[in-house]
């Protein structure tokens, strides 16, 4: 499912919702709208990350790497997604104003449209 972000991206669209589970490698973001080939859909959407086999997080563009459960906040935006082979690339800015960027090993994504 990752060439999905060929298609969809969530530009300038904050986060409604977050919900992780990092025990079950789950992670859920809820928006109020999306993008789809470039054009703006006004329609409540999650964006689902699991079943991931490998994690970990850069702060602030830093080298030094942190595991996804000492590291995560919650995140407010996503600012850039891509995929690269079997990882998804995400660039996201949190509520207590931190960068993060998630890099994530043979993970599953799903967008369900509400």
């Amino acid at each position: 499912m990752l060439d999905q972000f060929k298609i969809y991206s969530f530009d300038d669209e904050p986060v409604i919702r977050f919900c992780s589970d990092l025990n079950n490698k789950e992670i859920k973001l809820y928006f109020s709208a999306y993008y789809n080939k470039g054009n703006y859909v006004e329609r409540k959407c999650i964006f689902s990350i699991s079943d991931w086999s490998d994690a970990y997080i850069q702060i602030n563009r830093l080298e030094k790497k942190y595991s996804i459960e000492n590291a995560l906040g919650i995140i407010s935006m996503i600012l850039h997604i891509e995929n690269v082979n079997e990882e998804l690339r995400i660039l996201v800015s949190t509520v207590d104003g931190r960068y993060l960027n998630i890099y994530f090993f043979n993970v599953l994504t799903q967008l369900r449209k509400e």
